[in-house]
């Protein structure tokens, strides 16, 4: 896939929720990352069914972190981690409210799930990245 047909891709990614509601287990930050890795790869990330965010925050805490838990669902898809962010990587990234997972843009800028849309932001660094 050309750098032109990811950028369509997560263009249209990005349309599809952002003007709405984030929703855990349907596409809160994990599901909207795992969503795109599906969109790119073909892979289904496997990740087990939650529906809220105690659900959610109750099966991030039983893998050891959200970093365990996302490090386990992309080393079963085959997907390694990289240092540096390609456009259309997919990581964690340390926020103020905590980790999140992001999507690399363009000119250092990543694409977050947000719980009202999307919003791209420039992160200091990735926590954990992997190559999409």
């Amino acid at each position: 896939m050309t750098i032109e047909e990811r950028q369509a891709l997560l263009s249209i990614h990005v349309d599809r929720v952002k003007e709405r509601a984030c929703a855990w287990g349907v596409d809160d930050c994990t599901r909207w990352a795992a969503d795109w890795v599906e969109a790119v790869r073909g892979i289904d990330l496997m990740l087990p069914t939650y529906r809220g965010e105690a659900e959610g925050r109750a099966l991030i805490a039983k893998a050891g972190g959200l970093e365990k838990l996302w490090s386990d669902a992309l080393a079963c898809a085959g997907m390694y981690r990289v240092h540096k962010p390609s456009y259309g990587d997919v990581g964690l990234i340390e926020t103020r409210l905590g980790l999140i997972g992001a999507i690399a843009a363009h000119d250092g800028l990543c694409a977050v799930r947000t719980v009202s849309g999307v919003t791209f932001l420039r992160p200091r660094d990735f926590r954990a990245l992997w190559a999409i």
